[in-house]
């Protein structure tokens, strides 16, 4: 969807960035992540959220 341009790249970073951090949570011991980080993928998360539904929704 990112390459086709129905998602933007903005997002899709956003989701890979999610992504790395969820697989480090998983795999590494002892991982913080600050308020201020998580913060940012919320509302990374929120974004996405918004514009899958909008892509869902106009396609019926």
């Amino acid at each position: 969807y990112v390459k086709a341009g129905r998602i933007s790249k903005d997002l899709g970073r956003g989701l890979l960035e999610a992504f790395d951090r969820r697989t480090e949570a998983d795999y590494h011991a002892m991982v913080h992540f600050g308020l201020d980080d998580v913060a940012e993928l919320l509302d990374q998360a929120r974004r996405f959220v918004a514009e899958v539904k909008s892509l869902f929704q106009a396609s019926g």
